[in-house]
């Protein structure tokens, strides 16, 4: 690289450390013209890589464009250990975006995977490629295996750059998301709380991963059912994304979306359907009417039509997340069957049991078909689903009640435990 092009990549990431974006992005993407136009491969490899880093938070689209740059520039100069770091910043872009594609991420973590093993490794590029794969494994709904990614992230990074450092927060940050959804709430507000406090100290209190793990935060505190700390903390959360990205911004997407399953929690429904409406509007903007966070949105807002009493509005934005995850083929398969189980509930409601028992059959194939610890509460959820189904139609009784004990005896949440508990006492052969 030459020297002053490795001079002004300095300043481009003294801007990236001052959390200054844009000015930082304009650098970055004249740098990298010149060095193309000077022909200096190193210094184009570099450049794209950070300049890839800066786009991940604004734009995943040119992002991977960035990333896939850097790749192909350090495949020329037979640079393994760059080659590696762009295949992980494209996994992650492929798999925890908006529109996904867990099979490009896998291809992309395994290709980068072996690239270190060809140069005997490097620690530093293991623990973020682990870290991502446990995200693209959130992303996916196999929360066991997420789990055991991300816990040997965070020990490599810990042993690599001490307990303090931002990698090691941000782990944290991902590993309350992971816990979450297995039910360890006690362990997910620490991790959260952890990962804001390692966070903060690096960055300062303006910063974007500050944003998010006071987000992080936020639905830990709605976890363990303090409502009030969970919306003081997404409003200061909300108030960091707007000073840092305006007002228009997809992360007020899942602002809205949070505070919608607060005001679920605490029964307030008007307030819960208004919100999604309004995370529901910004998701259609920023990632279409056919992506994977419309169909999450929607499902939580079955839910509030039906505390609302309106089962046919509540009946057909179910049936508009099951289309939607339908459309996006395997990428929408997993999480294919908890909508159709959402929709089934709406058909009990209703009573039209036997339109119901294809859909709670099919939705309790396409989870037994994951892991045992993929997520053992969608698997709990759908036996009782289907259990509930069966008997209505008059099946096998006694196969349902096994059903059900075996989904109360494996749910991690204590309110679904009950559901299934409560239900097996109400129902007998």
């Amino acid at each position: 690289m030459s020297l002053a092009l490795a001079k002004r990549l300095g300043d481009v990431r003294a801007l990236m450390a001052a959390h200054q974006p844009k000015l930082a992005m304009a650098a970055a993407t004249q740098l990298l013209a010149d060095a193309r136009a000077q022909h200096d491969k190193a210094a184009e490899v570099q450049t794209a890589l950070s300049l890839g880093g800066l786009q991940d938070t604004i734009d995943h689209t040119a992002a991977a464009a960035s990333y896939r740059a850097a790749e192909a520039a350090a495949e020329e100069r037979g640079a393994d250990l760059d080659a590696a770091g762009a295949l992980v910043g494209l996994a992650a872009d492929a798999g925890t975006d908006t529109t996904t594609d867990f099979a490009q991420a896998h291809h992309d973590l395994d290709l980068a995977r072996a690239k270190l093993a060809r140069v005997g490794g490097n620690q530093a590029i293991e623990s973020k490629l682990s870290m991502v794969e446990a995200q693209v494994l959130v992303y996916e709904n196999r929360f066991g295996d997420a789990e055991r990614a991300m816990r040997k992230s965070l020990e490599l990074a810990t042993q690599l750059y001490g307990p303090d450092y931002p990698l090691v927060g941000e782990g944290y940050g991902t590993l309350s998301q992971i816990v979450d959804a297995e039910g360890k709430h006690a362990d997910q507000l620490v991790d959260s709380q952890k990962a804001l406090d390692i966070i903060t100290a690096a960055y300062g209190e303006l910063h974007p991963m500050v944003a998010i793990a006071t987000g992080n935060l936020a639905v830990a505190f709605k976890a363990v059912g303090r409502l009030d700390d969970a919306r003081r903390t997404l409003q200061a959360a909300d108030k960091l994304f707007t000073t840092l990205y305006g007002p228009d911004h997809p992360s007020r997407a899942a602002i809205f979306a949070n505070l919608g399953n607060i005001e679920m929690r605490a029964n307030n429904w008007p307030a819960a359907r208004d919100d999604l409406e309004q995370a529901k509007a910004i998701w259609i903007k920023f990632a279409g009417p056919m992506s994977a966070p419309v169909a999450g949105n929607d499902r939580d807002l079955g839910d509030v039509y039906q505390s609302l009493g309106q089962i046919d509005q509540a009946i057909a934005i179910d049936q508009e997340a099951v289309k939607i995850y339908e459309q996006l083929g395997p990428d929408g398969e997993v999480r294919l069957g908890p909508a159709l189980d959402d929709l089934c509930e709406q058909l009990l409601v209703k009573q039209r049991y036997a339109d119901a028992l294809p859909l709670a059959k099919r939705a309790l194939d396409l989870v037994d078909a994951k892991p045992a610890d993929a997520n053992p509460q969608e698997l709990a959820d759908a036996k009782l689903m289907f259990a509930k189904v069966s008997w209505e139609t008059h099946g096998d009784r006694a196969k349902a009640r096994t059903l059900a004990t075996a989904a109360a005896e494996t749910s991690v949440e204590p309110e679904r435990k009950k559901l299934a508990t409560d239900w097996l006492a109400s129902h007998h052969e």
